[in-house]
């Protein structure tokens, strides 16, 4: 018998949990994008680059809400892969499907589809 016959199968995760996991990895990465766009606009209306202002008075309105979003998202996606049942689970795969709310819109809309296809379940 071989070394490798006496290990213990991996558990797998299942896929409510692989997609929490998705949908929260992608909301980070998302709210992480908008915070960089912000200090990197403030950066440059402190250093006079020309035209930073009118960046600053469009970039912070427009993505603040965008960021607020992401808690809610990242909240009920964090909750999919702890495998706890609750409303802010189901509201989260609801925001995710939002086109403007959904972090990076080509991934968030499909995984927020697939959790609630899953949850339906």
């Amino acid at each position: 018998m071989t070394r490798y016959a006496q290990t213990q199968p991996r558990s797998r995760l299942e896929p409510i949990q692989r997609i929490g996991i998705c949908l929260l990895t992608i909301s980070m990465l998302y709210a992480a994008t908008l915070v960089a766009l912000n200090v990197m606009t403030v950066v440059a209306v402190f250093r006079g680059i020309p035209y930073a202002f009118d960046s600053l008075i469009l970039a912070c309105p427009l993505t603040l809400p965008l960021l607020a979003a992401q808690y809610p998202i990242a909240k009920g996606a964090f909750m999919m892969w702890r495998r706890e049942p609750s409303p802010t689970v189901i509201w989260s795969a609801r925001l995710s499907c939002v086109p403007f709310a959904s972090p990076f819109y080509f991934l968030g809309i499909p995984f927020g589809v697939a959790a609630l296809h899953r949850l339906r379940e």
